[in-house]
């Protein structure tokens, strides 16, 4: 399974784009790395749906849905740690 920097301390995460953030999430987890997707596509919530009709909002929605992901950070992640993810994000995009 993936495991947050702490398990007992609350976690902080930064957002970034990615091409392929899909599959940069799953090879994260399968190294221990738990990164996450961004919030889905807000055009799409049947709340407010109706009301999210304009084209860039649904472009720009899109891409934050299909692009994003989150990375852990924040106090409990050390300089060692923020290498080791640093490295496995190079290693996923050379063999990209």
């Amino acid at each position: 399974p993936c495991l947050s920097t702490n398990q007992l301390s609350p976690s902080i995460y930064n957002e970034y784009f990615a091409v392929d953030s899909s599959s940069l999430i799953r090879f994260l987890c399968n190294h221990n790395v738990f990164a996450r997707r961004l919030f889905p596509s807000i055009h799409k919530s049947t709340a407010i749906s109706n009301y999210m009709q304009v084209i860039s909002v649904q472009n720009n929605s899109n891409f934050f849905d299909s692009h994003g992901l989150s990375l852990p950070s924040g106090p409990d992640l050390n300089i060692a740690d923020v290498d080791h993810i640093a490295t496995l994000i190079h290693s996923f995009y050379s063999d990209y």
